[in-house]
């Protein structure tokens, strides 16, 4: 597997280029930046939570919680599923034992490959998009009258309306 090139350590491009798209929830993440993030949160949550008896570790939880979160929605974007799905195994991993079977499925989930294609959410999103410019351009397009003897080159670059 050709590794991208690295400005710094693995903390820089794991840790840091996450923490960048911080409230990001679209687009996709591959399997090793969300495991690569992953295990920098572990790691960094156990240190702090061995340095000060659990309160630095508990501080950490919820300052990562968002990043967090918004990786996985991506990391559910890039296997083809909503990222809702998320939110509904958090309202399950709130329940007594249910707990362990929401994360182990979670964590299942996670280790899957990516769709190749482009996902339901962004090709939906494009579309949109482009809906809305033609509607714009149908709207003010057409209400401008345009000079033809004046403007010859807007003969060629017409669109048909």
């Amino acid at each position: 597997m050709k590794h991208k090139t690295l400005q710094g350590s693995f903390l820089n491009y794991y840790w840091i280029n996450v923490i960048k798209r911080f409230f990001d929830f679209d687009g996709k993440t591959s399997r090793e930046e969300f495991w690569m993030f992953t295990l920098w949160n572990v790691i960094i949550g156990v240190v702090f939570s061995v340095i000060s008896a659990g309160v630095l570790g508990v501080i950490y939880s919820f300052l990562i919680f968002i990043p967090q979160t918004a990786i996985s929605v991506r990391r559910y974007h890039d296997i083809g599923m909503s990222g809702w799905v998320f939110f509904v195994f958090f309202v399950l991993f709130l329940i007594p034992y249910v707990s362990l079977i929401v994360v182990i499925s979670h964590l299942v989930l996670m280790m899957r490959p990516g769709k190749s294609a482009v996902n339901n959410i962004q090709s939906n999103r494009k579309q949109k998009d482009q809906k809305e410019e033609s509607s714009f351009e149908e709207k003010i397009v057409k209400k401008v009258p345009i000079d033809q003897d004046k403007y010859p080159n807007l003969k060629k670059h017409k669109k048909n309306y």
